[in-house]
């Protein structure tokens, strides 16, 4: 039996997780994710934690509005007179439930500090007959100082954002005033391989200036105009500043160095077994070198400068069907450097979503509970998930989620890399 249960449309799932989550913060146990054990009556199910709960929240939003089961457990909850009620959306709450005060979160994306947070929470914890969590909200003079010290908070933040991005926009422009300086005077007066290292640094300086500037105009321009530094300006500064280092490149003094050392780099997997195929990536002190992995797990760089030798360089080394690997060490001349690459843990499991009557259904979602993963189902009903770090033998749980049809479940544990064929049939909701 769960302290509180959450009536909602399950088109709002995304939404309502974040209001689970803080009520489970509160040290309250919450039951909303229509978890139901294989074999179980939905609606059997649902109509007895709904009796059990001590607290009933109905969540409204556009899509719970019209829905008969949100209508249907919010009576049962009123009739209880343990209801909550809970505004996600700007919506009119339905004609039997507008005399009961309704605690507005619309717009809300999870911050703790919310007014209206506070006044739910004081609302719940009176329905589950405890002490109010926060006492400090419950005087209307005492809301009002809070709500305006929350306004003098915002604007005290942009505030800064806008000192910020001032700062960058005239960071940049020094920089680049510097850099111009250096490209027509300074440049012609060096010669030899110092002038290599001093363009490159130069046209670094250059792009990142170039970042800096365009990144704080964007952003200063878009939030004047009230709206957020994101979309499709949000990396227009850095993408400048690297097409102009990537360019500046081209134009980079080169010089040839006598070279005359080999470093062999051997690549196993935890059985000592060679790993062949995959590419190894040499970050030498200016310039990158990189060579495949032949048949016998390992890569030769031939040509390499003798100073190389005294100083710490990174390896990288990729690999199909292993982790990446990367180390930072002291190679020693004609000694071969071996490294060990651990197997990438992947697990891909597919199937079908289709009704009784063997018709595919597509933009089912379907997700890895208490994980980050999920997928959702196409035009033929099939989907897959890919599963990092997990392995054969570790147990899991699938579940459906469509406002159409009835929740399914599935528990299971993973008998191979490629799990196949794992469909469900789903019922319309009644």
């Amino acid at each position: 039996m769960a302290d509180i249960f959450l009536s909602y449309s399950s088109q709002d799932k995304s939404k309502v997780r974040l209001v689970a989550f803080a009520l489970e913060k509160m040290g309250w146990s919450v039951w909303w994710d229509r978890k139901i054990v294989p074999g179980a009556m939905f609606d059997k199910v649902i109509e007895k934690e709904l009796n059990q709960s001590r607290c009933v929240i109905v969540i409204w939003t556009q899509k719970s509005v019209t829905s008969e089961w949100v209508m249907n457990e919010a009576s049962a909850g009123a009739e209880r007179k343990v209801l909550v009620p809970l505004l996600l959306e700007d919506v009119k709450i339905p004609l039997g439930f507008r005399r009961m005060e309704a605690a507005r979160l619309v717009d809300w994306n999870g911050e703790e500090e919310n007014v209206e947070l506070k006044i739910l929470m004081n609302a719940v914890a009176q329905t589950l007959g405890e002490e109010k969590r926060f006492p400090e909200v419950d005087d209307p003079e005492d809301i009002q100082k809070i709500i305006l010290e929350q306004g003098e908070k915002k604007k005290d933040a942009a505030a800064r954002y806008k000192a910020g991005y001032i700062a960058m926009i005239t960071a940049g422009l020094v920089i680049i005033l510097a850099c111009i300086y250096y490209f027509v005077s300074l440049r012609e007066v060096i010669s030899g391989p110092a002038s290599q290292w001093l363009y490159y640094l130069v046209v670094v300086a250059l792009g990142i200036a170039v970042s800096l500037l365009i990144t704080g105009i964007t952003r200063l321009v878009r939030r004047s105009q009230k709206q957020e530094a994101a979309g499709k300006w949000k990396y227009v500064g850095s993408v400048a500043g690297m097409m102009l280092i990537l360019s500046g490149g081209f134009y980079i003094p080169r010089y040839t160095y006598t070279a005359d050392k080999v470093i062999t780099v051997r690549i196993f997997d935890p059985k000592k077994k060679p790993v062949a195929g995959g590419q190894v990536k040499l970050y030498l002190p200016g310039y990158i070198r990189q060579q495949s992995i032949d048949n016998v797990g390992q890569a030769q760089f031939t040509g390499v400068s003798p100073r190389v030798f005294s100083k710490r360089i990174t390896v990288e080394v990729t690999s199909d069907g292993f982790e990446n690997y990367a180390v930072d060490t002291i190679i020693k001349p004609n000694d071969p450097l071996s490294l060990t690459l651990n197997p990438v843990r992947v697990i891909h499991i597919s199937g079908k979503i289709k009704t009784a009557g063997e018709m595919p259904l597509r933009d089912v979602e379907i997700n890895v509970d208490g994980t980050k993963y999920y997928a959702i189902s196409i035009t033929d009903g099939s989907y897959t998930i890919t599963l990092k770090d997990y392995s054969p033998g570790d147990e899991i749980t699938l579940t459906t989620s469509h406002q159409d049809y009835e929740d399914k479940t599935r528990s299971f544990r993973i008998n191979g890399s490629e799990m196949k064929d794992v469909d469900f049939v789903l019922n319309p909701v009644k």
